[in-house]
């Protein structure tokens, strides 16, 4: 069983829910769409000048300005105003850290370790540790 798999599969759907929500009907308040993820992920297209300035992890921001939202299976793509030019962004659902609405307090953190690798011992929880000893 892949619990933990499972688990992050099921964040992505949540962030994809959203994402679908804010493609077809804005983002309004109180809802402010926060996603930080990693630029060197495989995948990930953002302009090169971006990638300069953010070599390692960036955080984007969805609210009321943003244009051609697309929501695919494993990534989405929007284009955003950086300064004054529109560009736009490429990110896999796997390269996301978090994701984050303030309005609404909510907030999801993303494994970064590889989701195929197996557990480690030191991770499990033997259930014995919990079973009543017998006298």
């Amino acid at each position: 069983m892949q619990y933990l798999e499972w688990m992050e599969e099921g964040k992505y759907e949540i962030v994809k829910r959203a994402l679908r929500c804010a493609m077809a009907e804005g983002v309004k308040a109180p809802h402010h769409l926060y996603f930080t993820f990693r630029v060197s992920f495989p995948g990930v297209k953002i302009h090169d000048e971006l990638r300069a300035q953010y070599p390692q992890e960036m955080t984007i921001a969805l609210n009321d300005v943003f244009w051609n939202l697309s929501v695919q299976d494993a990534f989405f793509s929007v284009e955003l105003l950086f300064e004054t030019q529109r560009h736009l962004l490429k990110i896999p659902y796997k390269a996301l850290v978090n994701f984050i609405d303030p309005g609404v307090e909510f907030a999801l953190q993303f494994n970064w370790e590889d989701s195929s690798a197996p557990m480690v011992k030191d991770n499990i929880i033997f259930l014995d540790k919990f079973r009543p000893q017998s006298v």
